[in-house]
């Protein structure tokens, strides 16, 4: 099979004879997921062409190719950006136009109700990209009113910068088209290749398949979702106390004394009120101490409940092992924009990450971000992939294509609220009208399961302490006396146990929760053996001298049915049956923390290396 080429630096075509002889060894086109740059050419040729014809930065280089004709298919124009000698060879590299919008600055405030883009992202991008010297028109995909802009500030940027912020914005891409010259703005994957690739037809390799399992997601936990409720609590006056404190931080609240509803004020702000709110102290504060009498001060407050969303997919944790991804984030609207979030991160995730490369013959116009389907029946791989990286090149008969299961960022575009991103950008731009902004990827963050006990102090024998009673350094007759303290030795007591954003995880790896005088199972380091009518049961694992009213369970073992967990908020006196993704009301929460117990009603294990484990969320 024989490929035609012809490639022009400056007019002038280095394919076909030059002085009695063609100059051009080779050529590669290079475009790259990453498509905020511009493509790369690279053309490497005879050192010999320099005595013939001047080769020099900003030239113009034109790249075509064909079955037929040297001249088919457009692959590639541009100018000259780097030249090099390399022992006998002249390597020339070039980028296409959209370098060019690195050069080309703009500053200018772009106003929704003023100016005729109306602050519609894909209008603004073809705004920017046009609005130079480079481009006179480009090809825009409609993205909608659903994000608006309503101011966007170019402050002396390049315009490539900004129409690269804008798409970042959205998580779509842009590129230069060769076939039409002109510069597109679309969704990742919305344009579907029209031709398959077909391995033994097209594809002329044996492609190598690459699984990577390190990126598998198939459970996802997101905090940051509130649901507002309402609680009253009701107190007693004395006629002395003006602060009353509550059990949750409140938001709106109405209080009433004996019935008859009082004014709420701020503190300095307003003139006449009856009671002020300490939000994060917990605390109503009356400007006068209310009568003595019983229960007739009542306090009715609205307060933000933190609720996870949790969402799993068994299959994938029994073919992968257990992979948690959390996120938190103040952006999360509500439970329901937490479920999509979640869902569509698992949708990505759940598998493994496959990629591999093809060698094509007879490729063209085809782009980084494109959906191609491909059929490889011998490894069990057909489906549709995105293009990830082409390679074009000459005088090789094939060119490689780099695709996968994934797009450039889906991690971000799962968890990102585009909404919330602009009103963000909108906030700052209203704060400063002359700075530029940048929207940063998000960070998966990596957590910890970290508990943090806090001990009274040990006293040791054979060391003088100071004695609790601090009301004196002596005594009433004015020498030492009791009050130094002894130096016998005192028992060390848990004061606190904390746990990492109030998570409590066990994988049954140690016994250091284990209540060993309580439990019957099989509670051995590296998991948890039960049968039926066998009990695990811990110690407390959560205290902090307060009450927890709620707890929130989440567990995954061999048999879920074969399982009922019970929470004690009481230190493990009175136990209530939790339910699974659900959050349970403690009937006898106190100050002796909380204990979890599961009881078997047959044969079953949690086994940390099968993706087992058992997480409790408490308030």
């Amino acid at each position: 099979m024989t490929v035609y080429t012809e490639v022009k630096i400056n007019g002038t075509d280095v394919a076909a004879e030059v002085s009695g002889r063609s100059y051009l060894l080779n050529w590669k086109v290079k475009h790259r997921k990453d498509n905020s740059i511009a493509d790369q050419a690279i053309i490497m040729l005879d050192i010999a062409v320099k005595s013939v014809l001047t080769i020099a930065q900003n030239q113009s280089i034109t790249i075509k190719r064909g079955d037929v004709t040297a001249t088919d298919h457009n692959m590639f124009d541009g100018t000259i950006t780097k030249i090099s000698d390399a022992g006998g060879v002249l390597i020339v590299t070039a980028r296409n136009p959209f370098f060019d919008l690195n050069g080309e600055f703009i500053t200018y405030t772009y106003d929704s109700d003023v100016d005729a883009e109306a602050g519609k992202i894909s209008a603004l991008w073809e705004s920017v990209v046009t609005g130079g010297d480079t481009f006179a028109t480009a090809t825009a995909t409609d993205s909608g009113t659903a994000y608006i802009l309503k101011k966007f500030l170019c402050n002396n940027d390049s315009r490539l910068e900004r129409a690269d912020f804008l798409r970042k914005l959205i998580n779509w891409q842009h590129y230069y088209n060769y076939a039409t010259s002109k510069p597109v703005f679309e969704p990742i994957g919305s344009t579907i290749y029209p031709t398959t690739l077909e391995v033994g037809t097209n594809v002329v390799n044996q492609p190598n398949w690459e699984e990577n399992r390190e990126s598998i997601i198939n459970k996802v936990i997101i905090k940051g979702a509130v649901e507002r409720d309402w609680n009253t609590e009701i107190f007693s006056g004395d006629a002395i106390e003006t602060e009353f404190t509550l059990s949750k931080v409140p938001e709106d609240t109405e209080v009433y004394i004996s019935g008859v509803l009082k004014v709420r004020g701020v503190e300095d702000l307003t003139t006449s009120f009856d009671y002020k709110v300490s939000k994060y102290r917990k605390l109503v504060i009356f400007e006068s101490p209310p009568a003595s009498a019983s229960n007739n001060i009542e306090v009715n407050y609205s307060y933000s409940l933190g609720i996870p969303v949790i969402r799993k997919r068994a299959t994938s944790i029994s073919n992968y092992g257990l992979r948690t991804y959390r996120y938190e984030s103040q952006d999360i609207q509500n439970v329901a924009d937490a479920e999509k979030r979640a869902e569509k991160i698992l949708d990505l995730f759940e598998t493994p990450e496959v990629t591999t490369k093809l060698q094509v013959v007879d490729l063209y116009d085809i782009y980084v971000g494109y959906t191609v389907k491909v059929i490889d029946s011998a490894n069990n791989k057909d489906g549709d992939y995105l293009v990830q990286g082409i390679t074009y090149q000459w005088p090789e008969t094939f060119d490689v294509v780099d695709i996968g299961n994934r797009a450039t960022n889906e991690i971000d575009s799962a968890m990102n609220n585009i909404m919330q991103r602009i009103r963000d950008l909108e906030r700052k731009l209203a704060d400063n009208q002359s700075v530029s902004y940048q929207i940063d990827d998000q960070i998966q963050q990596i957590n910890i399961h970290v508990s943090t006990l806090v001990k009274d102090a040990e006293k040791e024998s054979g060391v003088l302490y100071w004695d609790d009673d601090d009301t004196s350094w002596s005594n009433d007759a004015g020498t030492v006396g009791d009050n130094w303290g002894d130096d016998s030795a005192e028992p060390e007591t848990v004061v606190r146990i904390i746990h990492n954003g109030q998570i409590f995880f066990e994988d049954f790896l140690t016994e250091t929760w284990k209540d060993s005088g309580n439990t019957t199972a099989d509670w051995t380091a590296n998991k948890l053996d039960m049968t039926t009518g066998e009990i695990a049961q811990s110690i407390v694992f959560a205290l902090d001298n307060r009450a927890f009213t709620k707890v929130y369970l989440d567990y995954e073992c061999l048999d879920n049915s074969l399982v009922a967990i019970y929470c004690s908020g009481d230190g493990g006196t009175t136990w209530d049956l939790l339910t699974s993704g659900e959050w349970t009301t403690l009937t006898s929460p106190t100050i002796s923390g909380l204990a979890f117990k599961i009881i078997s009603s047959g044969t079953v294990e949690f086994d940390q290396e099968l993706g087992h484990y058992l997480e409790i969320y408490y308030e």
